[in-house]
C-alpha cells in the first residue's frame, strides 16, 4: 500500500491547502459575477485574493504530497513568477489581463496533470 501524503503530515494541513484551492474556485466564481468593466475595484479584489490564497495551498500540498511532489512545486515556482510579474506592472508596463489567465491555465494544468500521476 502507498501513501499520497506524508503519514506523520496532520490532515489539518491537508484540509487548510485545500480551502485555500476552495478560495481559488470561489474567487474565480465572483470574478465572473464582478466583470471588470462593470465594477474593477471589486472584480480586482476577488481575483487578488484568490491569487494569493492558491500559493499557500500549493505550497501546503508540495509539502505533503510524496507522489506529484516535483510537479507542484514546479508549478508553484512558475506562479510565484507570474505574480512577481503581476506585480511589476506598476513600473513595467505588461497586459495584466494576460498575466491572470495564465495564472489559471497554470493551475488548471497543474491539477489536470496531477490527476493524471496520482491515478497511476
Amino acid at each position: 500500500m502507498f501513501y499520497i501524503f506524508h503519514k506523520p503530515l496532520k490532515t489539518g494541513l491537508n484540509r487548510l491547502a485545500t480551502i485555500f484551492i476552495l478560495i481559488l474556485a470561489l474567487g474565480n466564481i465572483v470574478t465572473g459575477f464582478i466583470p471588470a468593466d462593470i465594477n474593477l475595484f471589486w472584480h480586482s479584489i476577488a481575483a487578488q485574493l484568490d491569487m494569493i490564497t492558491v500559493l499557500p495551498g500549493l505550497w501546503l500540498y508540495a509539502k505533503s504530497l510524496e507522489i506529484g511532489k516535483r510537479w507542484t512545486q514546479y508549478c508553484l515556482v512558475t506562479l510565484l513568477v507570474i505574480v512577481t510579474l503581476n506585480m511589476l506592472i506598476i513600473f513595467i508596463p505588461m497586459h495584466a489581463g494576460l498575466l491572470q489567465r495564465l495564472f489559471y491555465l497554470v493551475i488548471f494544468i497543474w491539477g489536470t496533470v496531477l490527476a493524471f500521476i496520482l491515478s497511476k
